[in-house]
């Protein structure tokens, strides 16, 4: 492992001093309150941890100066090094905000201080989206109505719940309805004694086989935090905001009492983080599911698509064109059968290693092989539809715009990861002799980008938000007009119709019609 700079070291060394100090109880207390006033529950809080007004004000309306991604950090720091029974002399006290902002403002200043430190041959630009990564979930929010859409429509089929059932003994439906059970009753306390609810069809035998699957003990999380933040094995050193987080695995914590079993979620969305794009991790691998997956990935964006462009543009599904040979996933063409959308879908999956690395392009490029791929594919079709005079769509080409859709945002705010992308598809294009007529504009966008602009954007704003991602004159943000409008309050309130998510969770999982009824 590379040296590592003194104040680094120096400030590592700082925040294991002042977390050897905490009672683990009450430090997982502590962060189950200040989560608590990050997601506006107030009161719940406020109960547990005393804050100033003026301190509560600026979180619960400034939205800072805690965040999410911070205190997941610390909380993961607090399991390795602070202490289950009472320390005698010095102790962090975790019911004041004195003693909360000291924990957390040891993790800044380290998380400050590792900015730098991993960085390959001093690449900034480079390093940005993994900082992005990290946060962007907290920005938007674990549990939304296109949040849970989105991951269960991909992973609730016949065949994951029969995996489920026979790996845990609880199938899907069962296993998120259980989950988000949990996921409500802990917010309102930090340790609850988690009782089944026979009355919304929870049975005690299912509430055991969610927790066997999500909870541990705390001497469990202890060692399980230790082991996979701070591996033996490891040559590089990992700055502390992108090491792996034991609370992914289980955000349930039991304690055993003289007075039975507790449990503390200290920070409630991880269980919806688990129950959604964390399902992958109990389906990966089994028998042919990932193909299951993809196909319903491309139906999904086949579906947002639909919604918002099927009044004006004609959208098809994917078809063999020649003998062994499919065209992209989704094809929306005019009236007139002129290509105006082509689109290709990849579910890889943007796991730790990459999101980990300084650099995934050096560090991991053959996970960007298949990106490559996909720009291909487009261009291979396209000029199938050039050469052919019998296809079911017209050879005008001139109007047609390729979007490679990803499930994770692997692009995320990286020009640099684009342009290479597109340096490698084009080479790959030359040595299959593609013409460069058949080479339309690709742009790069991923699930939750393809979320918003068809539920906020007219026909022809998203069209032009696709112009924005593939034609050059729109490559610096300040030239995206529409991208920028995305995010404004405007379309918060607009007439615009918004893809009814709400709806679709009820087709989906029918336990969630119980919720609005």
């Amino acid at each position: 492992m590379s040296k590592i700079p003194l104040k680094v070291s120096l400030r590592r060394k700082r925040l294991r001093k002042v977390l050897r100090t905490a009672n683990l109880h009450e430090f997982l207390t502590m962060i189950w309150a200040a989560n608590s006033l990050v997601q506006q529950r107030t009161k719940a809080g406020l109960k547990h941890l005393q804050v100033p007004p003026k301190t509560v004000e600026e979180i619960t309306q400034n939205r800072g100066p805690v965040f999410g991604w911070h205190l997941e950090s610390l909380l993961n720091e607090g399991l390795i090094h602070s202490h289950q029974k009472s320390v005698s002399g010095r102790c962090l006290h975790c019911g004041n905000w004195a003693g909360f902002t000291t924990a957390y403002n040891a993790l800044h200043e380290l998380s400050d201080a590792e900015s730098l430190v991993d960085l390959i041959d001093g690449d900034i630009v480079s390093a940005m989206p993994r900082i992005l990564w990290s946060q962007l979930q907290w920005g938007v929010g674990f549990p939304t109505a296109q949040y849970f859409y989105r991951y269960w429509y991909l992973y609730n089929s016949s065949k994951a719940d029969e995996v489920m059932r026979g790996k845990y003994g609880i199938g899907l439906k069962k296993f998120c309805w259980v989950g988000f059970a949990v996921f409500s009753q802990s917010q309102r306390s930090p340790w609850l004694k988690l009782k089944p609810i026979p009355k919304h069809g929870i049975e005690a035998e299912d509430l055991e086989a969610f927790l066997n699957v999500v909870s541990k003990p705390v001497n469990f999380m202890r060692g399980h935090a230790r082991k996979i933040r701070y591996p033996r094995s490891e040559k590089h050193y990992t700055p502390i905001d992108f090491r792996k987080s034991a609370l992914r695995d289980y955000p349930v914590i039991s304690q055993q009492t003289p007075d039975g079993t507790y449990y503390c979620a200290p920070i409630p969305e991880l269980i919806c983080a688990r129950i959604a794009e964390g399902l992958f991790f109990d389906l990966k691998g089994d028998g042919g599911l990932g193909n299951d997956y993809g196909r319903r990935f491309e139906q999904y964006v086949s579906d947002l698509i639909s919604f918002r462009m099927s009044s004006v543009l004609a959208i098809e599904p994917e078809y063999e064109y020649r003998k062994g040979m499919k065209s992209p996933d989704v094809l929306v063409a005019d009236d007139e059968r002129r290509l105006k959308l082509v689109v290709e879908c990849k579910t890889l999956n943007l796991g730790m290693p990459i999101r980990q690395s300084p650099d995934p392009w050096q560090t991991h490029r053959s996970y960007f092989d298949a990106i490559i791929s996909g720009v291909v594919q487009i261009w291979r079709y396209c000029e199938f539809i050039q050469q052919s005079g019998q296809d079911k769509f017209s050879k005008d080409l001139s109007s047609a715009r390729g979007v490679l859709m990803t499930l994770h945002p692997w692009f995320i705010v990286d020009l640099e990861k684009r342009d290479a992308v597109m340096v490698a598809a084009e080479s790959k294009a030359d040595e299959k002799g593609i013409s460069a007529s058949a080479r339309i504009p690709i742009g790069f966008m991923h699930s939750e980008d393809l979320e918003r602009t068809v539920s906020l954007l007219r026909p022809n704003d998203f069209l032009q938000a696709v112009d924005e991602i593939c034609l050059p004159e729109y490559r610096e943000y300040e030239t995206r007009d529409t991208w920028k409008s995305l995010y404004s309050k405007d379309h918060e309130a607009s007439d615009i119709a918004q893809f009814p998510f709400g709806q679709k969770l009820g087709e989906i999982m029918p336990w969630w019609k119980q919720l609005g009824d």
